[in-house]
């Protein structure tokens, strides 16, 4: 298992000059354009690299003299007048700072870690940039005496894809973090293909991935993961494939046919979890001693694990329900109905009457009602009946709009070709052993 990054290249912009007592650098630049295009071959690949030469028109600015920039690292139990004072900045001038900076960020919160560069000139404060984040500076300038003024400035970004491919060999969770990956990622996956893989069940070893995301960078470091732009798992011999693709505005993951990935029914409640009690028709009860059908599928998770709506819908009861415990029954229209039990305690305002979105959270793990310790009873109801969820065969997708068919056909040409290159991809093999995501 690797990743593999490349940056997107970008055209060299082309600059006009507008007064003729430039014309004599012409020949000098047509030199130097020559080698704006390269291409470096290796025994992998062949990368086209398109290189910008900044060229500026000549300009003569005055020089700023007596001007000095200090960089200081905040530690815990800084203050802004412990990092300015040995700077020489008239204390005098603080709540000034403090009061123009405030409508941008509180310099009062300085957070250990970061690092402040302060401007002087002539030994006078000029200037103060912090980072609020790792995307957004706050600036503060100098506006006259003893007056600043503040405002924000985003940083650029500089954005990169990134394909992560390898074999399943503990669990699709703990495979890609020993790569590094952020976890985010690692969900967002499993939340591509929640309709269509359960992965507390259906994951095997030796089941495959590639994954292909975006990153964004800021001065060589990583501020921004996401999102997946296409993504590919075999399971069980099967292969699923997702494309990124907006369609009217609304921004959604397709299979490798067109066909939305977002069905109507989640395939399961819990991200994390395991089945102690499938559905069947005859089940021996622990707690009562006696076989009885089990309508359902327990999900052993532990207490306060969230639990999330599997479908659109409106909650019909929401409370105490005998055996259940703490139980939630949602109706998704006239024929489809979801059921959740034993919960530990049911989300705020989740209340009879309240309509719900597929993945909103309703409630979380435990142990009420019959139960011998903390799991999920969930069941799936067809016309009032229960069906097996890990079995029932749930409703096509709806696929890409006809009028957006040939974009669609395009962008996933390109990013299959670059979900399955092969050059320079290498796997490691993890553990030897299978565990649940």
């Amino acid at each position: 298992m690797s990743k593999d990054y490349w940056l997107e290249g970008r055209s060299p912009y082309r600059v006009r000059y507008r007064w003729s007592g430039v014309f004599a650098l012409i020949p000098f630049l047509t030199l130097l354009s020559l080698n704006l295009i390269k291409t470096t071959p290796s025994s992998h690949e062949r990368i086209l690299e398109i290189k910008r030469l900044k060229i500026d028109p000549l300009i003569i600015k005055p020089e700023e003299e007596n001007l000095e920039t200090h960089e200081v690292v905040i530690k815990k139990g800084d203050s802004l007048y412990t990092l300015l004072k040995p700077l020489g900045v008239d204390p005098a001038l603080f709540p000034s700072i403090i009061k123009s900076s405030k409508p941008i960020y509180n310099l009062k919160n300085l957070i250990p870690g970061r690092t402040i560069r302060v401007t002087l000139k002539d030994k006078s404060l000029e200037r103060i940039e912090y980072p609020i984040d790792d995307l957004t500076l706050m600036i503060l300038e100098r506006e006259g005496k003893g007056s600043f003024v503040a405002f924000k400035e985003e940083l650029p970004i500089q954005k990169r894809l990134v394909l992560v491919k390898g074999e399943i060999r503990q669990s699709l969770y703990e495979d890609m973090t020993k790569l590094g990956i952020d976890p985010e990622i690692v969900m967002g996956l499993a939340d591509i293909f929640a309709w269509e893989i359960d992965f507390s069940t259906d994951i095997r070893r030796g089941d495959t991935f590639r994954v292909l995301f975006e990153e964004g960078l800021v001065d060589g470091k990583v501020v921004k993961t996401g999102p997946i732009v296409a993504a590919t798992i075999v399971n069980q011999g099967k292969r699923y494939t997702a494309f990124a693709f907006e369609a009217g505005g609304k921004r959604g993951y397709y299979d490798i046919e067109g066909r939305s990935l977002r069905k109507r029914f989640l395939k399961s409640p819990l991200h994390y979890r395991r089945i102690t009690s499938y559905f069947t028709r005859r089940r021996y009860h622990p707690i009562l001693k006696t076989y009885r059908p089990h309508h359902g599928v327990d999900y052993a998770a532990p207490a306060g694990t969230p639990v999330v709506a599997t479908g659109d819908g409106r909650v019909v009861y929401a409370g105490w329900k005998g055996g259940y415990g703490k139980f939630v029954l949602i109706k998704h229209n006239g024929t489809y109905s979801t059921a959740y039990g034993h919960m530990s305690r049911i989300a705020k305002g989740i209340r009879r009457g309240r309509y719900v979105r597929q993945g909103q959270v309703i409630g979380y793990v435990g142990s009420t009602g019959l139960s011998t310790g903390p799991h999920l009873h969930y069941e799936f109801r067809v016309r009032g009946r229960p069906v097996n969820p890990l079995t029932y065969r749930f409703p096509p997708a709806r696929p890409v709009p006809s009028r957006y068919r040939k974009d669609f056909e395009e962008r996933k040409k390109a990013l299959l070709a670059l979900l399955m290159r092969e050059e320079g991809v290498k796997v490691a093999v993890l553990e030897d052993r299978i565990g649940s995501f």
